[in-house]
């Protein structure tokens, strides 16, 4: 997949799947970091095209995810759409935020 196609099915396709399980999911808020086709960051090889950003209410919803049928096919559709133009899951990292500047 070239990577304007991938940009177009994760920021039209993708998203729109997000926004429609949100509820089921228990997102309340999705960003997509996309990079840009000439950003190099040091390395001529890109590893990856962007970022999302997948906020819950609290882990406590988090951890609820996927445990209730309409989240599992949710999560399922999600994961399967991933594939789709990723190829396999995507890594996950899990913090909390600690605002230095907040404008």
């Amino acid at each position: 997949m070239t990577f304007e196609d991938f940009m177009t099915h994760w920021s039209e396709v993708h998203a729109k799947l997000i926004q429609k399980n949100a509820r089921e999911l228990g997102i309340v808020k999705y960003i997509q970091i996309h990079r840009t086709s000439t950003s190099t960051g040091g390395s001529t090889r890109q590893r990856y095209d962007g970022i999302a950003e997948v906020w819950y209410e609290s882990e406590d919803h988090f951890r609820a995810l996927g445990k209730s049928d309409s989240g599992r096919v949710a999560v399922r559709s999600v994961v399967e759409d991933q594939r789709k133009f990723i190829g396999r899951e995507t890594p996950l990292f899990k913090g909390y935020e600690s605002a230095i500047i907040n404008g």
